[in-house]
């Protein structure tokens, strides 16, 4: 699994407040995943075999999106993914076969501030 210190979760609860749903973690490589933190609203709302279901998509994702990115060559790797539900938002980025997964109340006015606290998380850690 992904070191401990990979997502400082205080940190994203401090920067982010109630808008915060679910912060996790996953090994790409290990297909694990850590919920590092769920508001207890959000985690009555997932079973644990969704929660499951949706980090195998997130996975087959990752693992899918090297033929997608060379059509978007000009522009880099492929570091964020921003979905947009009508009751919330999902922002996931990826570093070294490592997965970071936030999700967040439907404001979009926090989806910028968690891509770059997310940035920086990865950068200190190095991945």
């Amino acid at each position: 699994m992904a070191p401990a210190d990979l997502l400082d979760v205080p940190e994203l609860r401090a920067e982010l407040g109630g808008a915060l749903r679910t912060v996790a973690v996953g090994d790409i490589e290990k297909r694990e995943y850590e919920i590092r933190y769920m508001r207890s609203d959000v985690a009555d709302q997932y079973s644990g075999e969704i929660q499951d279901r949706i980090f195998e998509d997130l996975v087959f994702e990752y693992v899918g999106s090297p033929a997608r990115e060379d059509d978007f060559e000009p522009l880099g790797d492929l570091q964020f993914t921003t979905r947009t539900f009508e009751n919330g938002h999902v922002v996931m980025c990826w570093g070294d076969d490592v997965l970071l997964y936030v999700t967040l109340d439907p404001s979009s006015y926090f989806v910028p501030p968690t891509m770059r606290l997310l940035e920086d998380q990865l950068r200190r850690h190095g991945s």
